[in-house]
């Protein structure tokens, strides 16, 4: 990443941290189009939860997401994860957003990894259940 990407980053963060969300997407916005997965992922999570002025827009954040998690972002993997498991602006699908979660915390995620463990030990109980009653 270039210091003129990093130096629009650290200004796009401050503005957030004042409220001032329009700036700040339009900085975001400029280092993403030169490749920065941050700005990438920043972007997909303002337009997921929308944040100040900026209204909750899914097809935003799945494209910004989308563009992060090509590049191995695992917080990015993770919200496709749950905009997959959802149904968010995306169409819902179970094994769509499984395979994002054991991406995701293949790449460090631990509420990832979390939520495998959970999914895992309901499957198993489910299937130690059904093998008593067989």
């Amino acid at each position: 990443m270039s210091n003129f990407t990093q130096q629009e980053i650290e200004i796009a963060e401050k503005l957030r941290r004042e409220g001032n969300l329009t700036q700040a997407v339009a900085l975001y916005e400029a280092a993403a189009n030169l490749d920065s997965v941050d700005a990438m992922r920043e972007l997909g999570l303002i337009y997921f939860n929308g944040e100040g002025d900026i209204e909750q827009d899914f097809d935003a954040a799945f494209k910004w997401l989308s563009a992060a998690e090509s590049y191995g972002d695992a917080k990015a993997t993770e919200i496709l994860a749950e905009m997959y498991a959802a149904g968010n602006g995306v169409p819902k699908n179970f094994f769509r957003a499984l395979e994002l979660t054991k991406s995701a915390a293949d790449r460090g995620s631990v509420t990832c990894m979390k939520t495998l463990t959970q999914y895992y030990e309901s499957e198993a109980e489910y299937w130690r259940k059904r093998a008593e009653k067989a």
